[in-house]
């Protein structure tokens, strides 16, 4: 099973955390975060519309920009790994830095 390798820091603390997961391949990045309580913002549906869910990645090459990526994120960030979390679906072990992470809710996504 791939193991997903997040890299963290909540608003209210001063050190970044670091937490391994598995996942089966086929969800969008965004869907893996939201059963865990690694959330991050969004403001669409999962679509690439709203540009919000950005993520750094450790691998680009692996995950070539979309058109939405390339609408909302500048050359320069897309070059250091900066995509949108809906549209990356990984497949095999990927390393991932958040930015926009939200607060702890007992709100989920049921697996």
């Amino acid at each position: 099973m791939p193991r997903l390798t997040v890299h963290y820091q909540k608003a209210e603390e001063s050190a970044e955390r670091c937490e391994v997961v598995t996942f089966n391949a086929g969800e969008s990045l965004k869907n893996l975060l939201s059963t865990t309580q690694m959330r991050i913002r969004t403001g669409c549906i999962g679509n690439g519309a709203c540009g919000l869910c950005r993520v750094r990645i450790a691998n680009p090459d692996d995950y070539p920009p979309s058109e939405n990526e390339r609408i909302h994120i500048d050359e320069d960030d897309l070059e250091q790994g900066i995509r949108l979390a809906c549209g990356i679906y990984p497949r095999k072990d990927l390393e991932v830095f958040l930015f926009n992470v939200i607060a702890d809710t007992e709100w989920s996504i049921l697996p």
